[in-house]
């Protein structure tokens, strides 16, 4: 089937969408399909004016031309033409229920992102209409791009309802590519979240496989302070689950430059630590807990007892020694710093290590 069509001016269907309704002033509509054609311009009374050509049949718009004006319309309706009128005359008749209706038996992406742009554009959408949005996004759309371009649209004050993040987050997570899908998180940052909002962010980039995306997406969770409370557990979860060492080490750095919290969630940051493999790596990150305030005693036992995880004798001495820098000089903790010097095998190593609590 060969299909041309050429055209000047707005046109608007009518609500049946079985005839043109209006053309703009000087405004034509020539459709061709295979030999037959199609040409409808505005009168001068502001009518529209049918010719059609090549088919006698044709010839009457009451006849036989109807039937073809009909599929020409249902045609140009499926490529997105005119659309801008068809969505206004929708939302007239039936608001964003009606639009949503005909959003989710649009095919092409690149169409229903018109639909879904102009509901999010409209002046009201309940919540009830906003999680339908998001289930259209999440299940009938197949463009990562697109369904990142659009969920980019939605106004974060929707996510205040705990029913409509969830539909969010849900549709975030049906987008494959983990580039796509790390920056339709990143726009999330602009503003503070609830915290249950802000815990499904991180559940939803505990699903992202690459371990650079979700680095650099943890980055600005960090530097964007969203991890208080409860979040601090969520936000080491989705940092235990970076494959990398490097990638878990540089993170892991700068959220202790952010700050450290004492108690079980510095345990539950040791742990994270103690996920890390390479050792030169886990010393990094040691080293630069052992320059913090770790602000008691216990702390600074679980950081040395941390030590003995590390199988490299320089590595463990040279945390030992950073350690020894700032660490209180009680009995507990200078029994515990030498417990964890005598796992050294290497003489040089373990007399570098004791010798600044001797």
């Amino acid at each position: 089937m060969s299909i041309d069509i050429k055209y000047s001016g707005d046109i608007l269907f009518n609500k049946e969408e079985t005839a043109i309704e209006k053309i703009s002033p000087g405004g034509y509509l020539d459709y061709r399909m295979n030999n037959k054609r199609l040409l409808a311009e505005a009168g001068a009374n502001g009518d529209v004016v049918y010719n059609f050509y090549n088919d006698e049949d044709y010839q009457n718009e009451n006849g036989t031309g109807k039937q073809f004006l009909v599929e020409a319309i249902a045609q140009m309706i499926s490529q997105g033409m005119f659309i801008k009128g068809r969505m206004e005359r929708l939302y007239q008749e039936g608001g964003v229920s009606l639009l949503l209706t005909e959003a989710r038996k649009i095919k092409t992406d690149n169409i229903k992102i018109k639909y879904i742009e102009y509901i999010l554009q409209s002046d009201s959408i309940s919540q009830e209409e906003m999680r339908k949005t998001l289930n259209i996004i999440a299940t009938t759309m197949g463009s990562d791009n697109d369904k990142k371009e659009i969920l980019g649209k939605v106004p974060l004050d929707y996510l205040q309802d705990a029913v409509t993040a969830t539909a969010f987050f849900t549709a975030v997570e049906s987008i494959n590519s983990d580039n796509d899908k790390a920056t339709a998180l990143r726009k999330l940052l602009k503003q503070p979240l609830p915290e249950s909002a802000f815990k499904s962010l991180l559940s939803s980039a505990k699903t992202i496989n690459s371990d650079n995306d979700k680095a650099n997406l943890l980055k600005d969770v960090i530097h964007n302070d969203f991890f208080a409370g409860s979040g601090y557990n969520s936000l080491l979860g989705v940092i235990n689950s970076i494959g990398a060492d490097n990638d878990k080490a540089n993170i892991l750095k700068i959220l202790i430059d952010k700050t450290i919290y004492p108690g079980e969630q510095f345990n539950s940051l040791l742990a994270v630590v103690n996920g890390i493999h390479a050792d030169n790596d886990k010393a990094g990150v040691l080293k630069q807990l052992a320059g913090k305030d770790i602000g008691t005693v216990e702390g600074w036992i679980s950081l040395i007892n941390q030590t003995t995880s590390i199988s490299s004798d320089n590595d463990k001495a040279g945390v030992l020694l950073e350690v020894s820098k700032k660490m209180p000089r009680d009995e507990n903790t200078i029994a515990a710093y030498m417990k964890a010097s005598r796992t050294i095998s290497a003489d040089n190593d373990y007399q570098r290590a004791v010798k600044p609590v001797k």
